[in-house]
């Protein structure tokens, strides 16, 4: 009895020793397996991203404009990727993490993203508010690459959402062909509207204007000047854009652009002098970074500013025409109506609104005949 017992104790003890060394062996392999295949992951990945470091280097520089970087630089080890980067080609190699303001870093993931999906050409793609603790200046450059990444070659297709209200205006508006994107807003939290056409920053300073809104006219008084402004001094005029400090320098754009455009010399000696400078200094700033500086600006001023920011957009205008319009222009402008029939392209001026439904010059176009 006691010898059959032990018997079949043995007869366990070896089944639960052979389950254990099927066990043991079966974890062994898990571990083996899961080494190759991360092995395997790293190598296949490595692969596939060496020629990703220039093209994170070309967008992260399209994105920061002022601090650019020399090399990009992509290590991996068994756990895990890790980008190194040089601002000098024998400077240190640093780590982003440790060197990168937060809006850079958000700079420098979306540069690895668009990377990615240049590299395996992605064609559509999703971009969820996408510049948060991103400043004005590089929220202007990621618009450029986005509306780049929507035309041709790379025609991508792009969902982008946005909390910001400024930026979602400036991308709408910088898109060239308005057929090839589709806007919406969402109102009363659940209602989505489509939305068609351009925004008019001019015509919400006039509203912001008439409800006594100093502030909001001023943020879009200073976007449409940033807009044209920039709009004429590229490609033309060399200046940095930007101090290696806070301020976002537009009156450093702005005085080169007046070195192409002599013209622009009169408005922008207008905000420069000391007795204006307050107007300027308000103006030019950005909107997460206002300060109402204990002044209290009444409508009229307000209204001498945009009259000034309109003349600026007058003066472009003026400089989209040919040279026998400019001189006829010239000829006119101290007459009581408009020959219309003396012009060559009568419907492009009509477009300005420099004369009233009488062919008379308007007083946005007074202020612009004093200084052509």
């Amino acid at each position: 009895m006691i010898f059959t017992q032990l018997k079949e104790q043995e007869i366990q003890v070896l089944k639960e020793q052979q389950t254990n060394q099927l066990k043991d062996s079966f974890l062994k392999d898990i571990k083996e397996f899961e080494q190759a295949l991360n092995d395997f992951y790293i190598e296949e990945l490595s692969a596939e991203l060496k020629d990703i470091s220039h093209l994170i280097k070309e967008y992260y520089n399209k994105f920061e404009t002022n601090e650019k970087m020399e090399t990009v630089e992509l290590k991996d080890s068994e756990k895990e990727f890790k980008f190194y980067i040089q601002f000098t080609k024998n400077g240190p190699k640093l780590d982003p993490l440790r060197v990168l303001s937060e809006g850079q870093l958000r700079c420098f993931g979306l540069a690895i993203l668009m990377s990615v999906t240049r590299k395996f050409n992605t064609n559509f793609l999703i971009l969820d508010d996408i510049v948060n603790a991103i400043d004005i200046e590089h929220r202007s450059n990621i618009i450029n690459v986005l509306c780049e990444e929507m035309q041709a070659p790379y025609n991508k297709q792009l969902i982008i959402t946005t909390h910001d209200k400024l930026f979602w205006e400036k991308l709408v508006n910088s898109v060239k062909n308005r057929n090839r994107i589709l806007s919406f807003i969402f109102e009363n939290k659940c209602m989505v509207i489509e939305n068609t056409k351009n925004i008019d920053f001019e015509k919400i300073i006039q509203e912001s204007i008439k409800k006594k809104d100093c502030r909001t006219a001023l943020v879009y008084m200073r976007i449409l000047l940033e807009n044209i402004i920039y709009t004429m001094a590229d490609g033309v005029a060399d200046v940095k854009f930007k101090d290696k400090v806070y301020k976002y320098e537009l009156s450093k754009v702005f005085a080169a652009a007046c070195d192409c455009y002599p013209e622009l010399q009169h408005i922008y000696n207008y905000f420069m002098d000391e007795s204006n400078h307050i107007y300027w200094s308000i103006l030019n700033q950005e909107n997460h970074f206002w300060s109402e500086q204990s002044i209290s600006l009444d409508c009229e001023t307000i209204g001498d500013i945009f009259s000034k920011v309109k003349c600026v957009r007058n003066i472009k205008n003026f400089y989209d025409l040919t040279e026998s319009d400019k001189n006829e222009i010239r000829r006119q402008k101290n007459l009581e109506k408009v020959d219309k029939s003396k012009f060559q392209d009568i419907s492009k001026i009509e477009d300005f609104e420099w004369f009233d439904e009488d062919d008379r010059w308007t007083q946005d176009f007074k202020l612009l005949s004093e200084i052509i």
